[in-house]
């Protein structure tokens, strides 16, 4: 019930599907999706499987990251809001489509345009 009405709740302000965050406030995932991201750095990362649940496309996105060599490094990152300015793509992982976030409570993702990864 709680996603369903984080889902609610970013649709009414223009988004989504909406982020869920734990009690420290480190991103965990959409209200049906993985959420993963590109640093600025060049490395792929997504929050800690043992937060949150290994989505098929989450595992699909990754096999194809690592047989491509297309991103630094793949990793799991936990991040906060405040930590949005190291990330250059962000996006929600779900029914095989990718979903570009490119702006979270008016902090914009990179240059606010999609990526070449996503």
């Amino acid at each position: 019930m709680a996603l369903a009405c984080m889902a609610d709740y970013s649709k009414s302000r223009g988004g989504y599907f909406g982020i869920k965050t734990d009690k420290e406030g480190k991103l965990l995932e959409g209200a049906i999706s993985n959420i993963a991201y590109v640093l600025k750095d060049g490395s792929f990362g997504h929050p800690p499987l043992s937060k949150t649940i290994r989505g098929t496309t989450l595992t699909k996105a990754v096999k194809i990251l690592q047989e491509s060599n297309t991103v630094k490094e793949i990793k799991e990152l936990e991040f906060t809001l405040d930590d949005l300015h190291q990330v250059a793509e962000l996006f929600h992982l779900s029914n095989d489509h990718i979903v570009p976030i490119l702006e979270v409570n008016d902090i914009k993702i990179g240059n606010g345009e999609i990526g070449p990864v996503t």
